[in-house]
């Protein structure tokens, strides 16, 4: 039997179990990975193996449960699994998802493999919790009652139907037969030697299945309860589930885990708790504040104040700790401070970041928070804790500003998947650039909108990130505003779907191959990227490289009018990197993770060109041919034949590339590619090959560049 009811119920003179956990009086950020399993895949042993290490390594803020489903014989499958199963589109084991967020950006599925878990927990794990979950519960032993208080303190607030949830999670469980026997694909499987399944049979008869989730109290999304909409922050939710307990389930080894839901525009999991034993702990103020902003960006000198107002809502006098601090991005010269009215009776300054303030029941006062921009340019973030004084386990509420640089016009942003490791900011200092600011993906997409003074964005995907659709929109936006962009990663084009998406399209001069990896390097041996002959980027670039993880991809120059080749293998034709200019835009595009370049100096020097090349203030296709070059085709129209008559003016010797493209800019020919000396040439060119329209002949000089329409008429 299953019901919800509105007030706590623990009956006199019942067994009651005891747990030993804590209440959790600091907000903290919990992820929930949700892993799709069944007794029947033997593959599922290894996403057990993954959450395993996972755990292991962040036991205190992750929290891995088991969802079994029935597509073989499985005696733990519940039918959430298959409503699961079927929204997100996830018919593939094993599977799961971290917080139920669609890591790809496109609106379809949460749903990951068991390869991006450990990345995508800890990126999860970065994010400031908005909203506190507190979970306790009692079992009467006698009767298998279990009854569950779930209650939700808000640190921002948020315009969404939020829902509680409630699972019960039970460990050791199993049983007799094929529906609990757990299968084994890695049972002696080579490459598996240090799996902990390697040596296992298959299958693992009585097998100690954990973790598994074997109710889900609100459904598969929830129950809406108390929440409100919007749910502002500094406001105290609450909701109560009771239920039965199968006959079963061994009650010792029961466990809960509470959890607040998004419902109306995703299904995100915005945090979680373990349950304790014991009564629900109530909040003892609120903090509200009716300014909407949370993100400022002030200049240097200026600061950003705002005001809350917290609010004793007990029966009783309560002094409360105002504590302020700044964050470790923060630079070191800029100040934080907490201002209290004059006029507020009852506080007490300890130093300038820290107040006490005593409250009478029901009273309320505002306090400012305030940070101070310094003389170093960034981002900071100055958070306020109230605490109540003389009582650590009470419940503790946080609220945080930031303020960014106005004079900001250099961003590296490092993609969600944990590119840090791989930042450019060592090559980029290095270039004499002592002024980029880092910044997550998601950070900078909140932020967007403040970064008016941008010339200059490195997009850093690193060895894992792939770039959303909200990510390709932002940056072809700020490429067709004249923003400089250096984009670079390894699985980007693997993961975009290559020429399917807008940015490397054909109208952008780009397109991904992404059938075509390159299998140099496929085996981890070394290889050779090369540059172009005078390219401004990569003259004279001839490095080894070693793969870290992924093939290199075979990208295309789908428009030779706009994008060239830079980077190349050098026993093959295979491009990985490409430069686009066209009408004053610029990028740089590096379909490789830098680090495969085993020379250090070699490696910042490729970052260093190509930010020279991006933020030079020459024109980058005024079609001028270096002020040296002429070219000019007759006769033209062509019928079959054409004689191309080509000048060159300069002093100095020149390296010139020509070629023929067609209207769309993609290049049909090549006609000539040689270093030239002052002097007039004419080449006959024979155009029987080609179909009547419109061509252009390109000619590539000196980073510039001679367009000549040419019509071909039969």
């Amino acid at each position: 039997m299953y019901s919800k009811f509105t007030r706590v119920i623990i009956a006199s003179l019942v067994i009651v179990i005891t747990f030993v956990l804590t209440v959790n009086s600091q907000p903290v950020k919990r992820v929930l990975l949700e892993q799709h399993t069944g007794a029947w895949c033997g593959w599922c042993v290894d996403g057990s193996y993954v959450v395993e290490q996972i755990h292991n390594k962040y036991p205190d803020t992750f929290i891995g449960v088991k969802i079994h489903n029935n597509y073989g014989p499985d005696s733990m499958a519940i039918p959430e699994e298959d409503t699961l199963a079927d929204d997100f589109n996830s018919h593939s084991y094993p599977q799961g998802s971290i917080d139920r967020f669609d890591w790809t950006g496109t609106n379809s599925s949460p749903i990951i493999g068991r390869d991006l878990w450990m990345s995508k927990v800890e990126i999860a794990l970065t994010e400031e919790p908005k909203v506190d979950v507190n979970l306790v519960y009692s079992i009467n032993e006698q009767t298998r009652e279990l009854y569950a208080t779930l209650t939700a303190t808000m640190l921002e607030t948020i315009n969404e139907e939020l829902h509680f949830n409630c699972y019960i999670v039970e460990d050791s469980v199993s049983g007799t037969g094929s529906g609990w026997d757990q299968s084994n694909q890695l049972s002696g499987l080579a490459g598996y030697e240090d799996n902990p399944y390697y040596d296992l049979p298959n299958p693992i008869v009585g097998y100690q299945h954990m973790n598994v989730v074997r109710k889900m109290l609100g459904g598969t999304y929830g129950e809406q309860g108390s929440f409100t909409i919007p749910a502002e922050s500094g406001q105290f939710y609450i909701y109560n589930f009771s239920f039965t307990l199968d006959p079963g389930w061994k009650i010792k080894d029961i466990k809960l885990v509470g959890l607040v839901q998004m419902f109306t525009s995703s299904k995100r999991t915005l945090n979680a708790s373990w349950g304790y034993v014991g009564e629900p702990k109530m909040p003892k103020f609120t903090v509200t504040s009716t300014q909407p902003e949370t993100n400022k960006i002030v200049g240097k000198g200026e600061s950003f104040k705002k005001t809350f107002t917290l609010k004793n809502i007990t029966d009783a006098e309560v002094t409360y700790t105002i504590d302020a601090v700044k964050s470790t991005r923060t630079p070191a010269d800029w100040t934080v401070d907490i201002e209290l009215p004059s006029i507020v009776s009852g506080k007490t300054k300890i130093n300038g970041t820290t107040e006490e303030l005593t409250l009478a029941p029901q009273q309320s006062s505002d306090f400012i928070l305030k940070l101070t921009h310094g003389p170093t340019l960034g981002f900071g973030d100055a958070t306020v804790t109230i605490g109540v004084k003389d009582d650590p386990e009470a419940i503790v509420g946080k609220r945080t500003i930031t303020i960014i640089s106005t004079e900001i016009e250099r961003f590296e942003v490092l993609d969600d998947a944990g590119s840090d490791k791989y930042g450019l900011q060592p090559a980029i200092i290095q270039s004499g650039r002592n002024d980029f600011i880092v910044l997550s993906s998601s950070e900078f997409i909140d932020n967007k909108s403040l970064f008016t003074n941008m010339k200059t964005l490195v997009w850093n995907c690193g060895l894992e990130g792939n770039l959303a659709a909200e990510e390709l929109q932002l940056l072809k936006d700020n490429l067709d505003s004249g923003k400089a962009i250096l984009l670079t990663g390894a699985n980007i084009a693997r993961s975009t779907g290559g020429a399917n998406i807008d940015f490397f399209s054909g109208n952008k001069g780009i397109a991904v191959d992404y059938f075509k990896d390159s299998e140099i390097g496929a085996n981890d041996e070394e290889f050779t990227l090369t540059g172009m002959s005078n390219d401004p980027v990569t003259n004279n670039f001839e490095q080894t490289c070693k793969k870290i993880k992924y093939k290199t991809p075979s990208l295309v120059i789908s428009n030779m009018i706009r994008a060239y080749p830079i980077l190349q293998h050098k026993d093959t034709d295979t491009v990985v990197a490409t430069r686009y200019a066209f009408q004053g835009k610029k990028a740089v595009y590096l379909a490789i993770l830098p680090e495969i370049i085993l020379d250090e100096t070699e490696r910042n020097n490729l970052i260093k060109k190509s930010l020279d090349w991006l933020e030079e203030t020459t024109d980058v296709d005024d079609n001028t041919g270096a002020g040296v070059l002429s070219v000019s085709a007759m006769p033209n129209p062509v019928n079959n034949k054409t004689n191309i008559k080509y000048t060159l003016a300069g002093e100095k010797p020149m390296f010139v590339d020509m070629f023929l493209v067609d209207v769309n800019g993609k290049k049909v020919a090549s006609i000539m590619r040689r270093t030239l000396t002052q002097g007039e040439y004419t080449y006959e060119y024979d155009a029987s090959v080609l179909a009547s329209g419109s061509y252009y002949i390109v000619t590539l000089i000196d980073d510039d560049r001679l367009i000549t329409p040419v019509a071909i008429s039969r």
